[in-house]
């Protein structure tokens, strides 16, 4: 059996054992790479779609303006220019009020940023979300915390009620021609 073995070439080295496994560090590491790839190559998608807009905005109003004549078209130039006017002061009106308005104006572009009302309901859906996982304390929440509630109105001195010049329907005051009104119509139907 000897014999056998002595033919058989030197032993070779044991292959190479597998390699350790990574540590989560590089894996999150390798993981982050390649979600930044991908969003950079989204960002490239967006740039590029931009510029087709841009490109084909463009072309329109080239294409609008050609029958024009130079009035109108200067008077477009003037109004396309106080457009831009417009929205660069809003623009730097939200910024100077940013520092004053730090939680509410990311809520606000928001809702501006909307394209319909449901999305801006959307959005103060999850304003009032966030708000109440915040665990921002209602108003009424613990009467006994800061003192007793104090009530604006004495409760055994109550204001005045005004009493309304005329009869009131639906809730508002209404005038005599409105009652003169009335009347007149039930004549007209004897």
């Amino acid at each position: 059996m000897t014999d056998d073995l002595a033919g058989l070439a030197p032993e070779q080295p044991a292959p190479a054992a597998p390699p350790p496994a990574a540590p989560a560090d590089d894996i999150e590491a390798r993981l982050t790479a390649k979600v930044e790839e991908r969003i950079k190559g989204f960002q490239r998608l967006l740039a590029e779609k931009d510029q087709a807009l841009a490109t084909a905005q463009q072309e329109a109003l080239d294409l609008r303006m050609s029958g024009m004549s130079e009035d109108e078209q200067a008077e477009m130039q003037w109004q396309q220019l106080q457009d831009q006017v417009t929205r660069l002061q809003q623009e730097n009106e939200l910024l100077a009020l940013q520092n004053e308005y730090p939680v509410e104006l990311p809520v606000f572009k928001g809702l501006l940023n909307a394209d319909s009302a449901k999305a801006q309901l959307e959005a103060i859906r999850v304003l009032l979300a966030s708000a109440k996982a915040a665990g921002a304390p209602s108003p009424q929440a613990d009467p006994t915390e800061g003192g007793p509630e104090i009530p604006d109105v004495d409760p055994n001195n109550p204001p005045a009620r005004t009493s309304p010049s005329g009869p009131v329907f639906g809730g508002v005051v209404q005038s005599e021609d409105w009652a003169d009104r009335i009347l007149a119509s039930v004549k007209k139907l004897r």
